[in-house]
């Protein structure tokens, strides 16, 4: 079909104002699904059409790719850093045991 924009399309028109971006990003600008924007953005970058030009990093994943346009060399991914706390660092602080009314069996203590 003649004159369609698909999902790719559109990406890589706003990829080459100059702006690297986020698949999710691009969906937000674009209104379209994430998954969607990711998967095509991934289809790109397979083509070579768009490659990643920095990583953000991310605690729950170790990274997001940051798109830029054109056949670039892709940034390489950081390696996560993970911080631990050993047994000596951590402070154990008990809960203060607070005594609340028991309403569903308030009527036990209620004379008749």
């Amino acid at each position: 079909m003649k004159g369609r924009v698909t999902i790719k399309d559109k990406i890589l028109n706003l990829l080459r104002k100059g702006t690297p971006m986020l698949s999710l990003d691009m969906a937000h600008v674009l209104k379209v699904d994430k998954g969607a924007a990711s998967q095509a953005a991934k289809e790109l970058h397979d083509a070579k059409l768009i490659h990643i030009a920095e990583w953000r990093m991310n605690a729950k994943n170790g990274g997001n790719k940051v798109y830029g346009y054109g056949a670039g060399e892709d940034a390489v991914k950081p390696e996560p850093k993970f911080e631990r706390k050993s047994k000596k660092q951590a402070v154990y602080v008990p809960k203060v045991f607070v005594p609340r009314l028991d309403e569903a069996a308030a009527w036990m203590r209620n004379p008749i």
